[in-house]
């Protein structure tokens, strides 16, 4: 099926341009890190989603092939042993989507189970400090709750964020600073994004540098995080916030599982976290360098993807030409006729290009529409031929040996033509009037026309339908 064709070819291209923005962020990030310009790195990141979520490359392809080759085709559709690679590896790759899924979101549906265990918040002093954080956390009023198993504060949910709060106690200062952290996150939706990654990698399983950038940029959301809070609450003051996450943090967030489990987890979080704000320098300063990092972490991204999809677009065609030559060489001495079956045993007719004068005929196509569907469907037809016209359908591709069969009503006083037009401009044709039908048998792989030639000097009706 042409759908598997293009569907993996489109994970595949996703993966490499996704790969390729990743790779230039890892490079920018040093100098954004020398430059404390972390809010960029941060951004960064959230733009690789882009590069591993939106189908750039694929666009390219889609626009250059199909241009060129006559159909929205990827380029490796009409080749069989290419067509059944493409369908071992999508039954390869649905397996494995389906045990990541089980495996990623098995794991949300403990933290979702964890609302079992909810009690409401009698302390109305923490809902206080919790809706202070923000004017918007006040203004959508998430809900708090009292938890009896989670060990430190946290937020579950994506649409619907909830609060959870352990149930123990906390001096003042300390859980004002824990609820600021907690708010931050909702502010900048990393629940959110969090989640799409976890979608994009069932999807993405087997490459291997999407887990290393999911976890990359789990550790720049929680750095960006405690330097927000630190910034907008405590003046700038790291000592203390540290100290705070270091006390009352248990090492890994409920919440992010797939971190926990990832085979790029060598570093412990919590000591990571401490060490990057305490040694990344506060770069207000630095801002316009951010900004230009950020430029050219979209114009990189962006030229890449647009190569990988040239690349992959010239690579397609070149493939499509060869299949088509390949599959279109018929040796000299095969038979130049083909299989027909005919309702009522007219002649069949066979011109080759140059031998059927059409000059004093108006090709008139009947349906526009092309057709790179290798499956057989049925197309209707109900065409009014002006005389001297020669009316046809769209083009449709076939394989050689498969079949066109076509079934036509003519109401015509004299006998007319009804055929297929072969890719190299043959007309095979029965020739009759009233109920007439053929069978063809495709004798080159390409693109074919059913048509109808009228002869006469009045209009004649053409209807019925043609298996291609």
């Amino acid at each position: 099926m042409v759908w598997i064709n293009n569907f993996f070819f489109l994970l595949v291209l996703n993966a490499i341009t996704g790969n390729i923005a990743f790779g230039i962020s890892l490079v920018l990030i040093p100098l954004a890190v020398s430059c404390g310009c972390i809010k960029h790195i941060y951004n960064m990141l959230k733009g690789v989603e882009f590069f591993f979520i939106v189908p750039v490359a694929y666009g390219i392809v889609i626009l250059k092939v199909g241009n060129e080759v006559t159909g929205k085709i990827t380029g490796y559709d009409g080749n069989t042993v290419m067509t059944i690679c493409f369908q071992v590896a999508f039954v390869v790759w649905l397996i494995g989507a389906i045990v990541t899924a089980r495996n990623i979101f098995g794991k949300r549906n403990k933290v979702r189970a964890l609302h079992q265990y909810d009690l409401p918040m009698d302390d109305p002093r923490i809902i206080e400090l919790f809706y202070e954080t923000y004017p918007e956390i006040a203004k959508r009023k998430i809900p708090v709750y009292r938890n009896l198993i989670v060990d430190t504060p946290m937020i579950v949910g994506v649409l619907h964020p909830t609060l959870l709060v352990p149930d123990r106690s906390f001096s003042e200062s300390m859980l004002k600073i824990i609820l600021q952290h907690e708010a931050t996150h909702i502010i900048h939706k990393d629940n959110l994004y969090k989640f799409i990654g976890r979608i994009v990698i069932c999807i993405i399983w087997w490459n291997p540098l999407l887990y290393r950038y999911f976890k990359e940029w789990t550790k720049w959301a929680e750095t960006y995080c405690d330097i927000s809070v630190c910034d907008r609450f405590l003046d700038g003051d790291r000592r203390i916030y540290s100290g705070v996450i270091l006390k009352y943090s248990t090492g890994i967030d409920i919440s992010d599982s797939l971190t926990q489990h990832s085979p790029f987890a060598k570093e412990n979080p919590i000591m990571g976290r401490i060490k990057r704000l305490t040694k990344i320098k506060r770069g207000k300063k630095y801002a316009a360098l951010g900004l230009v990092l950020s430029a050219i972490f979209v114009a990189g991204s962006s030229m890449t993807a647009l190569a990988a999809g040239n690349v992959a677009a010239n690579a397609g065609k070149s493939f499509y030409w060869e299949t088509v030559n390949k599959n279109s060489a018929t040796p000299e001495s095969e038979e130049t006729l083909i299989d027909l079956d005919n309702v009522d045993n007219e002649t069949v007719f066979q011109f080759k290009p140059g031998e059927l004068d059409l000059s004093d005929y108006t090709i008139v196509d009947m349906d526009n529409s092309s057709s790179t569907d290798l499956l057989e469907t049925i197309k209707d037809f109900n065409w009014d031929v002006a005389p001297k016209t020669f009316a046809a359908s769209g083009n449709f591709l076939k394989t050689k040996d498969s079949t066109i069969q076509v079934s036509c009503y003519v109401t015509a006083p004299s006998k007319v033509y009804v055929g297929v037009i072969e890719p190299n401009g043959t007309f095979t044709c029965t020739y009759g009037k009233g109920q007439m039908g053929m069978k063809y048998t495709v004798k080159r792989f390409g693109y074919h026309k059913v048509a109808v030639q009228n002869t006469l000097s009045s209009q004649i009706n053409a209807h019925g339908y043609y298996v291609r």
